[in-house]
């Protein structure tokens, strides 16, 4: 997320006028990279009654941008709230996070507003339990439009297996980490954060949930390619909005095409593959390519590369 809140002025306008979104993930100990799922953008005039913003969620994405509107139906909106849902659809939440618009009020009258930059998570698990993984999660206060110290007291509502550390609290980036490990196995539950604010005592509260594979392990059920005409052989960024579906024609300009697949599972999340080259310009161009496939229920990191098994 770029921002963690929205700051209206006087006029009516606001800063920033727009919002990006962007999707990553984290497997274990390995470092986050991109992924591509659907989001959920929704507003609220009341922070009661959220309204979805329509032709968001009907594709995948790794990033998003949002304009904000100063009102919906005549009213002025309050809070914005962003939602990443698992590839293909809107039912399996992933992660969550509500942007404030905050300003001035009357003198006297400015309200507090704190906000979880994360306020949901769902961790990563195998048949029974959680693979060790972790995320984090900052605490920002606002009186009116101005972000002031906050501290992040006792936290509850830990599981075996799941551990919460606090850092750098009594600040401007107050925060805490939440790390679960293999004796986890509770599937979802809810963290009762306390956090002081010039001190005033507000309640928030995380939740989390676990995806498990089933005892089985994991069917593929569908592999997407992707493609890109580039000119350069540099491994380009999977958030390049240019990669389509479709095989592009490479040229003397872009001389090459480059490849990735996103690999669909019967449960939990989908795997990406690293871009490669498939082809290369000379005298003429690729077309009709036939991606070939196996099936496995090892980690894509275990698949070979020299399999020619048409996916069934």
């Amino acid at each position: 997320m770029s921002h963690a809140a929205i700051s209206k002025a006087a006029d009516g306008t606001y800063n920033p006028g727009a919002i990006t979104l962007l999707a990553k993930r984290s497997q274990g100990t390995k470092s986050p990279t991109n992924y591509s799922g659907r989001f959920k953008i929704e507003t609220t005039t009341d922070n009661n009654t959220w309204t979805e913003v329509s032709g968001v969620s009907s594709t995948d994405r790794n990033n998003y941008t949002y304009t904000i509107p100063q009102k919906v139906n005549d009213v002025d909106i309050v809070a914005v709230r962003c939602s990443l849902y698992l590839a293909g659809g809107t039912t399996t939440l992933l992660d969550q996070q509500t942007i404030p618009i905050v300003s001035d009020g009357a003198d006297g009258a400015d309200a507090y507003t704190v906000i979880l930059t994360n306020e949901s998570h769902t961790f990563a698990g195998g048949t029974s339990a959680a693979l060790e993984a972790n995320t984090e999660c900052s605490v920002i206060a606002y009186k009116g439009s101005t972000q002031v110290y906050a501290s992040i007291g006792t936290i509850t509502g830990q599981p075996t297996g799941m551990y919460t550390t606090i850092y750098d609290n009594y600040g401007l980036n107050s925060r805490f980490r939440v790390l679960v490990t293999p004796e986890m196995t509770e599937k979802s539950g809810t963290l009762t954060i306390p956090i002081t604010v010039d001190g005033k005592i507000f309640t928030k509260q995380f939740t989390y949930s676990l995806a498990l594979t089933g005892s089985k392990g994991r069917g593929i059920t569908s592999v997407v390619n992707m493609y890109l005409a580039s000119s350069s052989s540099i491994v380009p960024d999977k958030s390049d909005p240019d990669w389509t579906e479709t095989v592009q024609t490479i040229d003397a300009t872009k001389k090459y095409l480059w490849n990735y697949e996103i690999i669909y599972y019967d449960s939990g999340l989908p795997d990406e593959t690293n871009p490669v080259i498939i082809g290369v310009y000379k005298a003429g161009q690729i077309s009709n390519l036939k991606p070939l496939y196996f099936k496995t229920r090892t980690s894509p990191d275990d698949v070979p590369v020299d399999y020619d098994f048409p996916f069934p």
